[in-house]
């Protein structure tokens, strides 16, 4: 099972064990050289621009680092996107993560998809900060 440390050295050593040819290879492939930094990347843990400045240090052929740039440029275009047009969206694709989870019906499910995260859900009246910061 794939787990997703929340020390930063570890994450680090996610990013040092990227390898940009495999990854063009294999991205789509259950089996793939994936990198698994989306959690780090969506929440703010880690920048698009921090991990695009370890490729290049890589000092590799462009053609080599292509395919995770155009990742990286495709996952920043669409989160300007979504901070651009967020207000005309329908409430319901507005819903963060966790209100969806709350969501749940079925508590096998519910437990099940959390323990495949590590993450836990705070009470609704516990949960700290801005909509956007919770969206984000």
């Amino acid at each position: 099972m794939i787990t997703f440390p929340t020390a930063l050295d570890a994450i680090n050593q996610r990013i040092e064990k990227i390898d940009p040819v495999q990854y063009a290879r294999s991205r789509n492939f259950s089996d793939g050289a994936v990198t698994y930094l989306s959690p780090y990347l969506s929440r703010g843990v880690i920048s698009t621009k921090q991990v695009f400045e370890h490729l290049l240090a890589l000092d590799l052929p462009w053609h080599s680092i292509e395919k995770p740039v155009q990742e990286l440029a495709w996952r920043d275009y669409w989160q300007n996107i979504w901070i651009a047009k967020r207000d005309g969206y329908p409430p319901f694709i507005i819903l963060d993560q966790e209100s969806a989870a709350l969501a749940v019906q079925h508590p096998r499910l519910h437990r099940g998809a959390l323990s495949a995260t590590g993450l836990s859900l705070a009470p609704e009246g516990e949960r700290k900060g801005t909509e956007a910061e919770k969206c984000g």
